[in-house]
C-alpha cells in the first residue's frame, strides 16, 4: 500500500542531506558529521512546516 506520510518525509530527508551536503562538506576537513547534523536540523525544520501547514 501506498504511504504519502511516508514517502514525503523520506523525499524531505534526502533533500535535507543534499543541501547540508552541497552547502557544507568539505573532503579536506572531513566534516561528515558536522553536514549531518545540519541534515538533521533542516529535517526537523522541514516536517515542523509541513506539521504547521496540515
Amino acid at each position: 500500500m501506498y504511504d504519502a506520510a511516508s514517502t514525503n518525509k523520506s523525499a524531505t530527508i534526502g533533500m535535507a542531506m543534499k543541501i547540508a551536503f552541497e552547502v557544507l562538506y568539505d573532503a579536506k576537513k572531513e566534516n561528515f558529521s558536522e553536514c549531518i547534523a545540519l541534515a538533521h536540523r533542516i529535517y526537523d525544520e522541514a516536517i515542523a512546516m509541513y506539521n504547521e501547514a496540515s
